[in-house]
């Protein structure tokens, strides 16, 4: 037993798709079917979760956002909203982190309204994106890259402060490093290329709190700060055992 919930046609093609929402263990697909009926492919998509997906948005002949409740496509995590192309593949980019509202089983996205080639409006059951809150309905970019996440560093004598982190994205064009000192406020310490992932901070003292960010930019767009990173550097211990003696001789 399943029931439809939302169909399609893509753009210059001559395949319809439809979101068939199973019942009991059966899984939710997005079936498509060529414009005579003929079925074309039975599980290129298939979602995981309450109420499957809800909304479906043609992109181009190959690519298509899903909207709805539902927590995976075909196995990638992707809450509420995703982009999958026709043959299966998921983009893991559009992993919006969606957080739902009060107690719902899940977050939600039951509308997609295209406000550009890259920018959408979509609302439905959310309180927040990427950590940033947003209730009920948000303007999404496509090309925003993803955040860094998991920065951390250390320390050495001679060298200063290493810092490392996961790059996300493989639509940044430069990542920017912030560093936040004493004053509180966070200043812009450099600029690297994209796919960099580490950067070595030497003009460091001893002795000192150092706060780092980072963050991931293509061409104007830039994804949200990573997590912040605290290190502070050693003091460095002063001499003991210093014996002096005079001699008259």
């Amino acid at each position: 037993n399943t029931s439809l919930a939302a169909a399609a046609i893509m753009p210059e093609s001559n395949v319809i798709l439809v979101s068939a929402i199973g019942s009991g263990n059966e899984p939710n697909k997005v079936i498509q079917f060529n414009t005579d009926g003929a079925l074309k492919d039975d599980v290129s998509v298939a979602t995981s979760g309450s109420s499957g997906a809800s909304v479906i948005f043609p992109l181009d002949s190959d690519n298509i956002l899903l909207g709805g409740q539902f927590s995976t496509i075909n196995s990638v995590t992707s809450p509420g909203i995703g982009k999958v192309s026709l043959n299966g593949s998921v983009d893991m980019e559009v992993n919006l982190n969606l957080v739902e509202i009060g107690n719902f089983s899940g977050p939600s996205v039951s509308s997609i309204e295209d406000l550009s080639e890259s920018e959408f409006l979509i609302s439905g059951n959310f309180s927040k994106i990427e950590g940033d809150d947003f209730t009920s309905s948000a303007i999404i970019n496509l090309e925003v890259p993803k955040l860094p996440t998991n920065l951390r560093g250390q320390f050495s004598f001679g060298e200063g402060i290493s810092l490392s982190w996961n790059d996300n994205s493989s639509k940044e064009t430069s990542h920017e490093i912030y560093r936040n000192t004493e004053d509180g406020e966070f200043e812009l310490l450099s600029t690297l290329p994209a796919d960099a992932n580490t950067f070595v901070d030497a003009d460091v003292s001893l002795a000192n709190n150092y706060v780092y960010t980072v963050r991931a930019l293509n061409g104007v767009l830039f994804s949200n700060n990573s997590t912040e990173f605290l290190i502070q550097t050693p003091d460095l211990p002063a001499p003991d055992g210093l014996n002096a003696e005079f001699d008259f001789t």
